[in-house]
């Protein structure tokens, strides 16, 4: 009887672009014929979980979830107490062929499992973006764990570089786009229904995905949705995602003070929100720090025009006025000028970006090709290991 080779997925939260990408990952190597699994956080904080979509996707394919604690602090206790936990698995299971991890904190649990039993497997990381609020010490911590696992997989030419400065050293990175699914037909669940119902058709409608939280500074976009306001342009701006932080506390307080609640509405995390870009006239990513956002591939594939900060990663996919639009990272009066720029777009011009753009998806983001060059990534790691 021939043994399936063994893949553990480790990350702090199934949330967000990361999520989806693992999902994607786990379902690939299910169907290549691997045993998947995948060990995340047993705690959820403000701004930080698991999406249930996302837990469903896996659990309903095959691939085992496991919960554990101390995968998301820096915690130097907790994290060698979610070693030994991370060992004990894999002395229950068939030594790993690959541990694919998802962040620094889970890279260092899973050095510390294997060196608990004294194995070979091959560690490899993703890093799916680089927080802007790490202290010294932290950055100080992430490179020394990205420089000691087998391998890092920045997902954009513009991250690889930014953790070269930091001092990741460059031969040990390799750089995959993340790719997303083909577009899929639109179900139509109850839930559309209800929001098209909320839709006014003839006023400027504007998305926002991703955490409410600093890094996505989702502030910019509230202050020049106020600005267009004052200007009489009729907008309704939604945000999709997590909004239970303090910092989204404290957005949605100046919302209603500005006056504003009939034009912005926060929904919360939505399940399988890709699937509402083609509602909207324009997905905007007011960022300051990405890995390689999702959101602005969706977009493309949705054919909804996109307006993004101008920061390497945002620059890497949106060539301004061609493929989208891009405006200064943190001035709310450049964001406002693409905005009412946006608003009075000739139709004419409208569909050439939106074609440009799709195109592009079409040739460099489909899913098949990310999933190919982990595989090939995979069997290169796992020969070098055994040889």
């Amino acid at each position: 009887m021939t043994v399936k080779k063994h893949i553990i997925h480790i990350t702090t939260f199934l949330q967000g672009g990361a999520g989806r990408v693992i999902c994607d990952l786990a379902c690939d190597q299910l169907r290549r014929g691997f045993n998947v699994s995948c060990i995340c956080n047993d705690v959820s904080y403000p701004g930080y979980s698991s999406y249930p979509e996302f837990e469903d996707c896996l659990s309903g394919n095959g691939v085992a979830i496991h919960k554990i604690s101390h995968l998301f602090k820096r915690d130097l206790s907790g994290i060698a107490k979610a070693g030994e936990l991370v060992f004990r698995y894999i002395q229950d299971e068939d030594l790993p062929y690959m541990v694919h991890c998802h962040a620094s904190v889970p890279s260092l649990v899973a050095m510390t499992a294997r060196d608990l039993g004294a194995c070979s497997f091959p560690i490899v990381q993703t890093m799916h973006g680089w927080g802007t609020n790490k202290s010294h010490e932290q950055e100080c911590m992430d490179v020394e764990i990205l420089s000691n696992v087998d391998l890092v997989v920045p997902v954009s030419e513009s991250a690889k570089g930014l953790l070269k400065n930091k001092g990741v050293p460059e031969g040990k990175m390799v750089t995959i786009y993340n790719g997303i699914p083909e577009p899929r037909v639109n179900i139509g669940l109850e839930e559309d229904f209800q929001l098209k119902r909320r839709l006014n058709e003839n006023a400027f409608l504007i998305l926002c995905l991703g955490t409410v939280c600093d890094r996505k500074n989702q502030v910019l976009l509230v202050e020049a949705v106020a600005r267009l306001v004052a200007l009489g342009i009729a907008v309704q701006c939604f945000f999709f995602g997590e909004d239970d932080s303090e910092y989204a506390n404290v957005l949605k307080k100046k919302v209603e003070l500005m006056g504003l609640s009939d034009s912005i509405s926060f929904e919360g995390a939505v399940m399988h929100a890709d699937r509402y870009l083609s509602l909207f006239d324009l997905l905007v990513l007011p960022t300051k720090s990405e890995g390689l956002p999702l959101s602005i591939l969706e977009a493309f594939r949705e054919k909804t025009l996109v307006a993004a900060s101008n920061i390497p990663e945002c620059r890497e996919l949106v060539q301004d006025k061609k493929t989208g639009f891009l405006f200064d990272a943190n001035s709310v009066e450049s964001l406002t000028a693409v905005l009412a720029g946006v608003f009075n777009l000739e139709k004419r011009v409208e569909k050439g970006i939106i074609d440009l753009a799709f195109g592009q998806y079409e040739n460099n983001f489909r899913n098949s090709v990310m999933l190919n060059k982990y595989s090939h990534l995979y069997s290169q790691l796992a020969d070098q290991s055994s040889s």
